[in-house]
């Protein structure tokens, strides 16, 4: 089943050939338009090989929100894609990244309906602490491709409709930590 990921993988190592690592909102934000084409195309030509694997991979169980299954490591820490399987549960409200390392940016492909996203902006900080505020959560359609970036969709947190749901999510650069968004006592607004 790996073999299908080849071709995303080629094009994601020449993207960063081409362009370098992206750092920052800017190069994070060209690099997903430059991608997303990419990665609709890939998904038409390989959706039954993704239909397939879905089965095959690790499942949250219990009080699991996802399980993360991860299919490529690039050699040089460039890029991971990771195929995780959502639960009901989901996960909590969290940033791709942290503020040490830097946000990542996120190419992410929903395999299957039932997949919710509720987006939060930042709408004041007190240093560690950000207050939060829901945008709205929307259902994710099967095959629907976006993107996060520092600056889009992220702080975010994700769950289902009471499926399993697959979602393909690649990181250029792969991210070392995912700083959740921990709630300040008696202030569920606030977030560290």
């Amino acid at each position: 089943a790996v073999e299908g990921f080849v071709p995303i993988i080629k094009e994601i190592r020449q993207a960063i050939e081409e362009r370098g690592v992206p750092v920052g909102h800017e190069q994070q934000q060209a690099m997903a338009e430059a991608m997303l084409p990419k990665l609709k195309k890939w998904y038409e030509a390989q959706e039954h090989l993704l239909d397939a694997l879905q089965p095959l991979l690790s499942q949250p169980a219990g009080p699991q929100g996802y399980r993360r299954n991860l299919i490529y490591k690039d050699p040089q820490e460039r890029f991971i894609i990771l195929n995780h399987r959502f639960g009901p549960q989901g996960t909590p409200v969290h940033f791709h990244g942290d503020r040490e390392e830097g946000y990542k940016m996120a190419l992410i492909l929903n395999l299957e309906d039932g997949l919710i996203e509720e987006q939060f902006e930042v709408v004041e900080e007190d240093w560690p602490w950000v207050r939060l505020r829901s945008k709205g959560a929307n259902a994710v359609a099967r095959g629907e491709i976006g993107y996060l970036t520092e600056k889009v969709g992220t702080p975010h947190r994700v769950w289902t409709d009471g499926r399993q749901v697959g979602v393909v999510e690649i990181y250029p650069p792969a991210p070392h930590k995912m700083e959740r968004a921990t709630p300040r006592a008696n202030d569920s607004d606030w977030h560290l």
